[in-house]
């Protein structure tokens, strides 16, 4: 098991057409965005204009979350949908997709291959996490969003994410 905190001076900025995004951690290393050559990829975007279009990813699924306010998704034409802070979406990665809101999100990308969740969890104040991955997990990520946690006898602060790799069958 190797475990690595990776802090916001770790993370890839980028321009898109809605606002700038922090490339957190993509697989494998080296991999592309752009040549779209991943598995996966965690990020967290700033949606600054009032409306925006997703990019596309053919062959991806993806969940969304909006941090620090809601806005309005839609996607495939559907009607749109309100979307809470720390409410998951989940899509099709080749869907249009538009957003009606601006907001920080937080955002994991991977190829319809592969089996990835995303949860949320809360916490009133600063906690000790004891977290099971699911049997097969190679990689578990936690991303500290506000307040701090400990995991494995270190403290994540916010905007750190804590890296565990190579974990099957371990508990924490």
């Amino acid at each position: 098991m190797k475990t690595k905190i990776l802090r916001p001076s770790d993370y890839v900025q980028n321009e898109w057409t809605g606002g700038t995004t922090s490339q957190i951690f993509i697989y494998p290393d080296g991999a592309s965005l752009s040549e779209r050559d991943f598995y996966f990829r965690i990020s967290s975007a700033c949606i600054e204009t009032d409306k925006s279009d997703f990019s596309k990813f053919e062959g991806y699924n993806r969940f969304f979350t909006p941090l620090n306010s809601g806005l309005e998704l839609t996607s495939n034409g559907n009607a749109p949908k309100k979307i809470n802070p720390l409410e998951l979406f989940y899509f099709d990665g080749a869907s249009e997709t538009s957003a009606a809101g601006k907001c920080i999100d937080f955002n994991l990308i991977y190829r319809k291959s592969l089996k990835a969740n995303l949860t949320v969890a809360t916490y009133s104040k600063t906690e000790i996490i004891s977290y099971k991955p699911f049997p097969s997990s190679e990689f578990l990520l936690i991303y500290c969003w506000s307040g701090a946690f400990e995991v494995l006898g270190q403290t994540i602060q916010p905007g750190e994410t804590f890296l565990i790799q190579n974990c099957p069958n371990e508990d924490y």
